[in-house]
């Protein structure tokens, strides 16, 4: 099991574990690395919203966070991921938990 099970994901690069990103990098420490930087400086734009919060507005948040660096961002996912030895939420779960927390 790699770091992001994500060997075989369609997010990734074919057989690594790193994810397709707008900026072409393949090597996954350098990836992390400017995600790090990206959104140090992304976060600074981000004109947070007073509660109650619901999907749309973390998808949103998603978004404005990630979209200089991943086409996806702001999007559902359609594979289940985990982290180590954490296990995300199940994609076909997702609007049915975010439902239940919001």
């Amino acid at each position: 099991m790699d770091k992001y099970d994500a060997a075989n994901d369609l997010y990734c690069y074919k057989g690594t574990i790193t994810l397709k990103n707008k900026l072409n990098i393949r090597e996954i420490d350098e990836l992390e690395q400017a995600e790090r930087e990206i959104t140090a400086i992304t976060v600074s734009r981000i004109k947070f919203s007073r509660p109650p919060y619901d999907l749309n507005y973390m998808k949103l948040l998603h978004r404005q966070l990630f979209s200089d660096l991943y086409e996806w961002a702001g999007e559902l996912r359609s594979v289940n991921i985990s982290k180590g030895g954490t296990r995300f939420c199940n994609c076909g779960r997702i609007v049915a938990e975010s439902q239940r927390l919001f």
